[in-house]
Order: structure tokens, then C-alpha cells, then sequence
């Protein structure tokens, strides 16, 4: 009868459909001159004039150099300019910048701030820059860490008629990343540092307040997420891939612990059944679950939890008793 019971909550668990979880990023090969892009004419809230955060996980094949700065982020072409996130290197050191159009096209109407950030290829990187237009001030994050705020030279950003892209900027064959992208999102407010650290690793609905586009690149073709419908235009080829934020995670409970996998945040020691759909796990014999290549994989002794393989490669942890 056990068996029987068991078989059964088997059964009923692979049915739940997993909602939140991170299953895909996107990759971009600067040799192929790939990026996202949507056009001012498609877009709905994505032509910001006052305060904005913008926010993204990058993985980094190759860095930036002198000769070949990269672009987050942009509205920026040459002559109708709004803004651009970019990384630039100079001598070694590494430096974010958030560059602000105050009119269409001169060079001498633009606010900018710049940070240096130290950067590594092979690791996912969480990067925000938030402008805030009463404040006049600019201020970067690196997961979840300010770097430091500063005087932005501008209470606005001129709002013309250029394309929003991500990994380039199309006029410039320079501006294109090689590596990852993940989890983009553009708020048209003044997101505080708390905010952007307590969610970063937190795959969003998509009808959070001031949220204004909301890319996941779940294999999804660039949807947008929230109800705006800014997807985007695949160029050039951009591929997904399963390599994601948050793969390096590791949760270890203590011995005769309630722990639970969840499949947004990986690992948590909140007590709260099926919400976003993680599981449960009473492991009395301790033990660690470590999240590696885009699926969790079960370390250590467990003597009363079964995992079970998702149809998107993830574990839910099921109690059996």
C-alpha cells in the first residue's frame, strides 16, 4: 500500500507544472555581430524621459578592450540619442558607464557617470544602473552592491526615435557583447539597493509596479513578460542556452531540518509548501543539493526524499512519508 501511495505522489508531482523557474539565457557572439533589439515604433513604456533602473545578469566570454567597449543596453545611435549602459576598459581597468542624451545629437548635451568595476569571463554578474531624475544622480550595483552614486549632469533623458538594443549598438561594429545575457529588466523609477538585491535572483511576474519590460529569454524569442508586449527581434542568430544565474548555488540543511528547493531562488530555509511550486524535504540525514549545468544534482545521504527530474531538467523534492 506504501508503494502504491508513493507511486502516486509521484505521479501527481511530475504533473505540476513548474512556473518561475530560470531555464535558459541568451548567447551572443560578437563575431556575428548578434543582439535583441525593438523599435521605437513597437514599443510600448520603454521611451523613458525621468528616472530609470535598468537591470541584467551578463556572463562574459570575452571582456571588453580598448578598441572594443560592449553594450548592455541602448537607445543610442548617432545622431538621435536617448542613452547606453556600457562596459569600457582603458589600461587594464575596467569601468561601467550610464551615458544620458539631454537633446538629440551633440556630445555636449549628454550626462554620464562612470565607475570602475572589476570584471572576470565564466561568471554570471549582476549589474544595475539606476538614474534618478529628481535626485540628479546616477549610482551602479554590482549583485546587489552599490558601487557608488554620483551627479548624473541631467534631470531627463531625450526621448527620440532610435531602436532599444541589447548586447550592441548597431551603428558602432565595436559595441557588441560576446557572452551571456539573462533576465534584463527596464523600471521607469528609482529601484533602492534592498530592491534590486532581494530580487535580482527572483524571476518576476511581470506585473510589478513600474515595470516596464521584462525580458527571461526562457527559449521564448525574446517575450516580454509584462503586459507592454515589448518582445523582441532576434538579429543575426542570438541563441539560448541552459546555462543560467544562480547554477553555483548549493543549499545544506542541518540535520533533522525542514528545507526546501526553490525554483527561484534554488535554496531557502522558509517553511511554506508548493509556493512557486519548490518542494518540501525533510532530510534527517543532512546532506547538500548542488545546482550544477542547469539541473540540481544530489549530494551527500538522504534517506527520505526522492528527486524527480521536471520536464524543464529541474528538481522538485518530494516528502515521502
Amino acid at each position: 500500500m506504501r508503494k502504491i501511495y508513493i507511486l502516486s505522489l509521484i505521479l501527481l508531482l511530475w504533473a505540476i507544472p513548474v512556473l518561475g523557474a530560470n531555464t535558459h539565457s541568451t548567447a551572443l557572439a560578437s563575431a556575428s555581430k548578434q543582439y535583441w533589439s525593438i523599435t521605437k515604433a513597437t514599443q510600448t513604456g520603454l521611451d523613458i524621459t525621468g528616472s530609470m533602473t535598468i537591470e541584467a545578469w551578463v556572463k562574459f566570454t570575452t571582456l571588453p578592450t580598448s578598441a572594443a567597449p560592449v553594450s548592455i543596453a541602448s537607445r543610442y545611435q548617432t545622431a538621435d540619442r536617448a542613452f547606453i549602459l556600457t562596459i569600457i576598459e582603458s589600461g587594464g581597468v575596467y569601468s561601467i558607464h550610464l551615458v544620458l542624451a539631454k537633446a538629440a545629437s551633440s556630445n555636449n548635451d549628454e550626462g554620464e557617470r562612470s565607475q570602475t568595476i572589476t570584471l572576470t569571463t565564466g561568471t554570471w554578474i549582476h549589474l544595475a544602473a539606476v538614474f534618478n531624475a529628481t535626485a540628479e544622480t546616477i549610482e551602479f550595483f554590482k549583485n546587489g552592491t552599490s558601487l557608488g552614486s554620483g551627479d548624473s549632469a541631467t534631470d531627463h533623458i531625450y526621448n527620440g526615435g532610435q531602436a532599444l538594443e541589447f548586447g550592441a549598438n548597431s551603428p558602432h561594429d565595436r559595441h557588441y557583447l560576446n557572452g551571456k545575457l539573462d533576465d534584463i529588466r527596464i523600471w521607469n523609477d528609482v529601484r533602492t539597493q534592498s530592491e534590486i538585491e532581494d530580487n535580482m535572483s527572483v524571476e518576476l511576474v511581470g506585473d510589478e509596479d513600474n515595470l516596464q519590460g521584462y525580458w527571461r529569454f526562457n527559449n521564448d524569442a525574446g517575450v516580454d513578460q509584462t503586459s507592454n508586449d515589448n518582445d523582441l527581434t532576434n538579429n543575426n542568430s542570438c541563441t539560448f542556452n541552459v546555462d543560467v544565474p544562480g547554477v553555483t548555488d548549493t543549499c545544506t540543511p542541518t540535520l533533522d531540518g525542514v528545507w526546501k528547493m526553490d525554483l527561484q531562488d534554488h535554496c531557502t530555509t522558509t517553511v511554506s509548501t508548493y509556493s512557486d511550486y519548490g518542494m518540501e524535504c525533510y532530510n534527517q540525514a543532512g546532506g547538500s543539493w548542488v545546482i550544477a549545468g542547469g539541473v540540481e544534482v544530489r549530494r551527500g545521504s538522504s534517506t527520505n526524499c526522492i528527486p524527480q527530474i521536471e520536464g524543464t531538467g529541474v528538481f522538485s523534492i518530494q516528502p515521502i512519508h
